[in-house]
């Protein structure tokens, strides 16, 4: 669906935006900036809302950090197969930068 592609646009601007301009460093300040970037974005026929995209990216990004995420929430599955490294910032891996 058209709303889908918008959504990953939306977010995919957002993070960079988040981590470049913003200079957002931990996981949690991220999550809240994609919120309320994706709050803006017309999520069309999407089932889901921005705070449930903005969940999910987080989710994405503990994992490929290597973390543990929330029982409630769905399997995340990295399809990329890029290895997170060692780094210390979010989506960079490696301990600390995150919530």
């Amino acid at each position: 669906q058209d709303c889908h592609v918008a959504i990953g646009q939306a977010v995919g601007a957002g993070y960079i935006e988040a981590r470049t301009s913003k200079q957002l460093d931990d996981l949690t300040s991220v999550m809240m900036y994609l919120g309320e970037v994706m709050e803006k974005t017309d999520m069309g026929d999407a089932f889901v809302g921005p705070w449930d995209v903005a969940n999910a990216c987080s989710d994405l990004l503990m994992a490929r950090m290597g973390r543990e995420t929330c029982d409630c929430a769905d399997a995340v599955s990295i399809v990329d197969g890029g290895d997170a490294g060692d780094g210390a910032a979010v989506g960079e891996g490696g301990g600390g930068g995150g919530g």
